[in-house]
């Protein structure tokens, strides 16, 4: 288990499904009287389970745990520390979202452009955009097609 800040993080290992899924339901049981003993909620709304697969397994099912009534069904993909993580590992989801944020961004920087002098889009950029893109760089990822729409909207930042 990992505690960071208000985050919790549990990773679970097990030979198959079912196993992992009842060491979940313990584990949950187990951090809920924890909670509830140092007067702290867990928020089963805000609540991930994402069942980690290697490349070679095609299995989709759906997966649901059970913690006091309130059902906790499968993620494909989770947000950890601000990395995605996909249930196969790839990097489609942090791609994905780092490409939306790029184009959000780049399309501040075009409307700022029209009031600002490009010292100030510079404090912008490099207060603003620069590390969230540096930090979350990726590597490994075998999807060249995702890695250069990343590319071209993060060229497009730089172009200011």
């Amino acid at each position: 288990m990992t505690l960071f800040a208000d985050d919790c993080t549990c990773i679970i290992e097990g030979s198959d499904i079912p196993t992992v899924i009842n060491k979940a339901v313990k584990v949950l049981q187990v951090l809920g009287s924890f909670f509830e003993s140092n007067n702290l909620a867990l928020n089963i709304k805000k609540t991930n389970f994402i069942v980690f697969e290697n490349n070679n397994c095609n299995n989709n099912e759906t997966h649901l745990l059970n913690y006091q009534g309130q059902d906790i069904i499968t993620s494909n993909s989770v947000k950890f520390l601000g990395v995605f993580l996909d249930f196969n590992l790839k990097w489609t989801y942090q791609i994905d979202n780092l490409t939306k944020d790029s184009n959000k961004q780049n399309h501040l920087l075009t409307k700022l452009s029209i009031h600002c002098s490009l010292n100030r889009l510079k404090d912008v950029y490099f207060g603003n955009i620069f590390s969230r893109h540096t930090c979350n760089a990726i590597f490994g990822d075998d999807d060249q097609e995702n890695i250069n729409k990343l590319f071209k909207a993060q060229k497009g930042l730089i172009a200011f």
